[in-house]
Order: C-alpha cells, then structure tokens, then sequence
C-alpha cells in the first residue's frame, strides 16, 4: 500500500492543475430565483451575512446544510445546487469557482472526501482565500503577469487546504491507476469534442471490446463515456462564452447544434442557465453585488 501511495502522488505532483474561473460577492434577497444550477467548477462560498440553506442534488438525495455566517460550504463541479433563505431577508455570500484537474481534465477532489460544510477555523482559512481572490478580482490590473501568478497561488492554497481536510476515499488508489488504462479515450474526447464521438471509437484506443470500455470507463469514472464527453464538450463551451466575443450561434454551430435554440436548452438543461446569462454573469459581475 505505501508504494501504491508514492506511485500516486507521483502521478498527481506531475499532472494537478488548477483552473480559476470566478470569485464574486453576491446578494440574495427576496427577489432571489431559488432553483437548481450547475457550474462546471468547484464552487467555495463563506457566508457573510445572513442564515441559508445550501441543497445538492446527490444522485436521487438532496443534502441540505444549513449555514450561518462565516460558514463555509463546498459544492463539487457537475453538482445541482440551490441556496434558500432562512429567516433573513439579505444574505451575502462570498464565493470562487475554481478547478482542480488531475491527468488533463478529471476532478481531483472526486477522489477525496471533502466535507460539505467546514467548521469555523477552516472557514475563517478559505474566506480569507476567497477575499483576496475577490480584491484580486476588483482590482484594476487583475489581468497583469503578476495578478495571474498570484490568483493560481491562491487556487493552490485552497487545494492544500481543502486536501489537508479531506481523506482519500477507500477506493480512490485504485480508481487512480485504473484510469490510467484509459488515457488514450479521455485524451481523445479532450481533443475531439467539436466531433461527435463513438462509443466504439473510444473502446478501440483502449484495445477492449465495447462492453467491457462502456462498463469499465462507468465502474471508474462514475459516469458514462457519453456524459464525460457531454461534460467535456459545455466545459469548454463555458470557456467560450466568458472568454470571447463569439457570437452564440458561432459558438453552437462550432460543436455541432445546428438550431441556436436547441443549444440554448440543452445548455440550460445543463447548467440552470442560458448561454446569455452565462455569458453576462462572468462579464458583467465584477466587482459588483447582484440579484438575480
């Protein structure tokens, strides 16, 4: 086991990468929307004012944690999630939604236990990560070389601590060296998802027969080869909608959905937001508090 070990964190040291997307301070009030959304990044949030309750959608259960202030709470990437007041008409939230991959593009943490809820010390640790990250946010040369360097430092502080928190979980060793079996597939729908991609294709960069790809790839993973590539394909999707002045129908026609309509669903199916509202909430938010 202690040589499995040192194999793996090998693997990590070589491979973690952290990827940051937003950091905002976001007011909730009676106007407040409450319904479930999906974000394709890990989110930490520190209450700041007021009492919530945080729900995740977990298979066929909803966890409900119910927060006060200085609470911190952690939501895993591809996880529905809504906040509902509890007695308070504001609540503040302080938040950042940041990556952390494994071998490309896999979620480091879905192999750790990482707690929903942290107590007040590790709170008060990830609230200070979140502000700076924020003022980092605010601040007028947030895109110089050294604003850049200082915001992945801060996303790797968050993964230390977060790790520190958090023990692997029984099978997490073995997961971790069988998905090795499976680079040749996750690289190809990493560099192919523009394409429509087959189960059979996949299966054969691997060298197993289809059946026995579709339920390893599963059994690993946790999910099919066609929800990780569905995954993969509205990830990079987000990317285009935050980073370029693409126009919508460019962006869906480039990966295949011929009706702008269609995509606008299927997106919105995906993560509780239209493209447009995607686009607009990492464009227009910065620095400011909102409703919505």
């Amino acid at each position: 086991m202690e040589n499995l070990n040192r194999i793996i964190y090998q693997y990590i040291e070589r491979s973690v990468s952290v990827e940051f997307e937003i950091s905002e301070l976001s007011r909730l009030d009676c106007n407040y929307k409450n319904r479930f959304r999906n974000t394709f990044y890990s989110l930490f949030s520190v209450m700041e004012k007021g009492q919530a309750e945080s729900i995740l959608k977990l298979g066929n259960e909803d966890i409900k944690i119910e927060r006060g202030e200085l609470t911190a709470c952690y939501v895993p990437r591809e996880v529905y999630a809504k906040t509902k007041l509890l007695d308070s008409p504001v609540v503040d939230i302080l938040w950042s939604r940041m990556n952390f991959n494994i071998f490309g593009s896999l979620d480091l943490l879905s192999f750790f236990e990482v707690p929903f809820l942290f107590d007040l010390e590790s709170s008060e640790k990830i609230r200070a990560i979140n502000q700076e990250l924020y003022e980092l946010e605010l601040a007028k040369d947030s895109e110089s070389i050294c604003s850049i360097v200082r915001r992945k430092k801060l996303c790797f502080d968050m993964l230390d601590l977060i790790l520190a928190l958090s023990p692997l979980k029984n099978d997490g060793i073995k997961k971790l060296i069988g998905i090795e079996e499976f680079f040749p597939a996750i690289n190809y729908i990493n560099g192919n998802c523009q394409k429509r991609i087959t189960n059979s294709t996949l299966a054969n960069l691997t060298h197993l027969s289809l059946s026995r790809f579709c339920h390893k790839f599963k059994l690993l993973m946790g999910i099919s080869p066609q929800q990780y590539a569905q995954q993969q394909r509205f990830l990079k999707i987000s990317k285009q909608l935050a980073n370029t002045n693409l126009r919508i129908n460019e962006i869906a026609n480039s990966y295949g959905f011929s009706d702008q309509f269609h995509f606008s669903r299927t997106f919105k199916s995906a993560t509780g937001y239209s493209p447009l509202q995607y686009r607009k909430l990492l464009k227009n938010s910065k620095g400011a508090l909102f409703s919505n």
